[in-house]
């Protein structure tokens, strides 16, 4: 088998990023405050470089971490694995003296497209607050633009079929602190969980 590395995971979360990625918060009447998000799926070198070599120093607030929480096969969408999608594409002619295209027929193609492999991508978005105010802020914002899902283009090739997904909020859960939380200083985090078909 020849090597094939397309990166499509990583396409697949920084278009999810995306969707975060200009979320603010309302700090005092006409200021507001855009809340970072970063990939959280981080390593232990990563990890100790941005707490300054200290297990001591606490990651600041508000901010959002985004990381894969499992990838799951998809049989309900696996169709015939050996076939292979038949495209017919017609290029404009191009005129090399006026350096222009003309409205006639150029180049013709046929295009083979295999039967991708259908997976599901679930993530996870992670939102670090340090009131109960920022929190309400950024889950309204996230909550009314999920109803329950939002479309997100990959690419803008008209004859890639896997162009368009859909990312689906599956659930949310309101806060990792327990009751009664006693005299606890950690961040608040509230987590709330996606599904993308890949």
């Amino acid at each position: 088998m020849e090597y094939f590395y397309d990166q499509q995971y990583r396409r697949y979360i920084l278009q999810f990023i995306r969707i975060f990625s200009d979320l603010k918060i309302q700090v005092s009447p006409g200021v507001y405050k855009r809340v970072p998000v970063k990939y959280g799926d981080m390593s232990r070198m990563v990890a100790m470089i941005m707490r300054d070599n200290s297990q001591n120093t606490i990651l600041s607030a508000p901010q959002m971490s985004a990381w894969i929480t499992g990838i799951e096969m998809s049989p309900e969408r696996r169709k015939d694995t050996t076939y292979i999608r038949k495209t017919r594409a017609v290029e404009r002619a191009y005129d090399t003296d006026a350096e222009a295209y003309t409205t006639e027929s150029g180049n013709r193609y046929s295009i083979e497209s295999p039967m991708p492999v259908p997976y599901v991508l679930n993530m996870q978005l992670d939102i670090w607050t340090t009131n109960t105010t920022d929190k309400f802020q950024l889950l309204e914002q996230i909550s009314t633009v999920f109803n329950p899902s939002v479309q997100i283009q990959t690419t803008d090739n008209p004859l890639d079929w896997t162009s368009i997904f859909e990312v689906e909020l599956t659930g949310i859960t309101w806060s990792n602190r327990t009751i009664p939380a006693g005299t606890q200083t950690t961040n608040d985090v509230a987590s709330l969980t996606f599904r993308i078909p890949v």
